[in-house]
Order: structure tokens, then C-alpha cells, then sequence
């Protein structure tokens, strides 16, 4: 629930990222970031999706989450160690 007007808000983030010396982002990129965040943080999406206001689901996970490299090498080195201790049987002989 925003409890100040969308200028303030703006202006606060561009307020931020420019006495943090970054690129200035928008609030929708900050909904991206948020989404992202969560996902990879594994919280519930149903959570999720009340505190980003979001009506569906389905609109987050198509539009807003994006994968960040960090899970995505984390994810295959944890299927390389799977396939590393248990490889696949070779087949008989006919």
C-alpha cells in the first residue's frame, strides 16, 4: 500500500540512486527487482504476489521474475553433482 504520492516516490528513488553514485532505476524496475527477489529467495508466491500487489500469479511469473545468474549456476552445478553421483547405467548389450 503506497502511503505517499508516485512523484514522491520517484523522486526518492532517483534521490537514492544518485547519492549512491548508480544508475537511477524506475519504480517498475524496482517491481522486476522485487519479483526476481523473492523468487530467488524462495518465498511463497502467493506472498509474494500480496505484498507486490500483483492480481495474478500467473502476470508475475510471466512478466515479472526474472532468473538471476547466481540461481541459475547454482541450479546446474547441484543437477552436475546429481548426475556426477549417479550416472546413467549404460545400456545392456543385445
Amino acid at each position: 500500500m503506497l502511503t505517499c504520492s508516485q512523484q514522491t516516490l520517484r523522486r526518492t528513488c532517483y534521490a537514492v540512486c544518485e547519492a549512491a553514485g548508480i544508475q537511477p532505476i524506475t519504480v517498475h524496475q524496482l517491481r522486476h527487482t522485487f519479483a526476481s527477489l523473492c523468487a530467488s529467495l524462495e518465498i511463497p508466491m502467493q506472498i509474494s504476489q500480496k505484498l507486490g500487489g500483483w492480481s495474478t500469479d500467473a502476470l508475475m511469473k510471466k512478466i515479472y521474475i526474472h532468473v538471476a545468474k547466481q540461481d541459475m549456476d547454482s541450479s546446474v552445478s547441484r543437477l552436475t553433482r546429481f548426475f556426477s553421483a549417479n550416472p546413467v547405467p549404460k545400456p545392456m548389450p543385445k
